[in-house]
């Protein structure tokens, strides 16, 4: 908007023109105009006058090759037609996958992939075997996560120029993911720091500016080892660089996948059936960054006493990311909600007996449990790897 001429005015980024005039009924059309701009087909004419100030250039139509706008409540209205286990395979099938070919515990950690798209400032590591598509789903799924192949990096591309006063990569996308998490190194000597609390706090100080920014953290790399021989001389937290083997660096962890537990991806996983163009999926789950479910686990239950404050907020985070995901439209039952408590209690308690290797005893409350408000029967929530616990 340009407030001295009263008009719309608009730049062509590929061509480097600058003030053609657009007239306010094409943004009420396609709102995506006013933040960020969107890929076009344009009709462009030239119309010369001598005293215009802005472009000769005159924009007469645009069809729009990327979703121009969404219409969340189609989405809610078109969830209400299916069932969970129906929806998560829509979803699925929505990332390239072919959901008749994977077990139900090995859906829910490829949905538990996306949370980080649709939960704010929410942290996430999958280690496992190579070939399980790992870092594909944070380069092609959404143009809102980059990801950060292993190498170094510096504090500056990161989270903030100090030369230029530009936010980094955290502050441009949604979710920034780090493949290989083995080759990541800081220039810096203080970019583990600065991560550690952005990790926690989603803000972080630089000079004299604090400066917030709500992207995910994904670590995703390798284990070389098998996880029986890792839990029982070693913890899962293994392949990451020295520098970053440390127990308050992975506190800030809001869950860990077991990758292991994904089958190596072969040419019948992938899917040819139908489910939601990438450019909807990637506005969908966009969108449902504004909401929070992070409330729901109050309805029904109470958690137990060996959570300490960033257990339960992990927790929570993951719960909602999952509901998000699973039930957009906001109507869940009980069991819908214990499902997703159990699995984000299981995937934060293995953060938490790592912890308990590394940074010994004051992470010993690791018998993560919860208590049904009605029945007040408390359950206990185990790690499959962690046999005899």
């Amino acid at each position: 908007m340009n407030e001295k001429r009263d008009v719309y005015e608009a730049m062509l980024s590929n061509l480097g023109v600058k003030g053609i005039e657009i007239s306010s009924e094409t943004i009420k059309k396609y709102e995506k105009l006013l933040v960020g701009g969107i890929w076009c087909i344009l009709n462009l004419q030239y119309f010369y006058d001598e005293g215009s100030k802005g472009s000769p250039f005159i924009i007469s139509e645009i069809k729009p090759i990327q979703m121009p706008n969404l219409d969340m409540q189609a989405v809610f209205e078109g969830r209400r037609a299916f069932t969970e286990s129906q929806w998560l395979d829509v979803l699925l099938g929505s990332t390239g996958l072919e959901p008749t070919n994977f077990e139900e515990r090995v859906k829910w950690h490829l949905i538990a992939r996306l949370i980080p798209f649709v939960e704010n400032n929410y942290n996430i590591c999958e280690l496992g075997p190579r070939g399980t598509g790992k870092s594909h789903i944070y380069k092609e799924i959404s143009p809102n996560s980059i990801l950060v192949s292993g190498g170094q990096t510096t504090v500056a591309n990161l989270f903030y120029n100090m030369s230029s006063r530009l936010v980094g990569l955290v502050g441009v996308w949604d979710v920034v993911a780090f493949d290989e998490v083995a080759g990541i190194r800081f220039k810096d000597k203080d970019g583990v720091q600065i991560m550690k609390d952005f990790m926690a706090s989603g803000s972080f100080s630089r000079g004299r500016d604090v400066i917030s920014a709500n992207a995910a953290m994904v670590f995703v790399g390798n284990i070389n080892q098998s996880v029986d021989v890792l839990v029982k001389t070693g913890h899962l937290f293994a392949p990451f660089p020295e520098e970053m083997i440390d127990s308050a660096f992975f506190d800030r962890m809001h869950a860990y996948l077991p990758g292991w537990e994904i089958p190596k991806m072969r040419p019948e996983f992938l899917t040819n059936q139908y489910g939601l163009i990438v450019d909807f999926l990637a506005e969908f789950l966009r969108e449902m960054r504004k909401r929070s479910f992070s409330d729901a686990i109050d309805r029904y239950f109470k958690i137990g006493n060996n959570l300490n404050q960033r257990d339960v907020i992990a927790v929570r985070k993951s719960v909602s990311g999952l509901l998000k995901l699973l039930y957009p439209h906001g109507e869940f039952d009980k069991d819908a909600v214990e499902r997703c408590f159990v699995y984000a209690l299981e995937n934060r308690r293995r953060v938490k007996e790592q912890l308990k290797k590394i940074g010994g005893m004051e992470f010993y409350d690791v018998h993560f449990s919860y208590i049904d408000n009605e029945t007040l029967e408390e359950k206990f929530v185990s790690v499959p790897e962690q046999r005899g616990d």
